[in-house]
């Protein structure tokens, strides 16, 4: 079952990306189309899998489960040090 989605897009050099998750909401709309164009893909969230409904729960875990998978260390970004351009 579909749970998540990821996409990315490269344009004029530039890389967009992007996360949605579904952890608490309404599935009912995806019964009227075929999610990622798969037909009879089912559609869950983590609610409905048992987990958490808070984001900041969902959140934590996500965070915590990447940075495993990837041998990260993730630090808040206010601890980043500011690297905007001089205007």
């Amino acid at each position: 079952a579909k749970i998540a989605a990821l996409g990315i897009r490269v344009r004029r050099g530039c890389t967009f990306h992007g996360l949605s998750f579904n952890v608490a909401m309404d599935l009912e709309p995806f019964h009227r189309i075929n999610p990622c164009g798969y037909q009879g893909l089912q559609v869950t969230s983590v609610l409905d899998l048992g987990g958490p409904s808070g984001m900041e729960a969902v959140k934590a875990v996500l965070l915590d489960q990447l940075a495993r998978q990837f041998g990260l260390t993730l630090h808040p970004a206010s601890a980043m040090p500011d690297l905007s351009l001089p205007a």
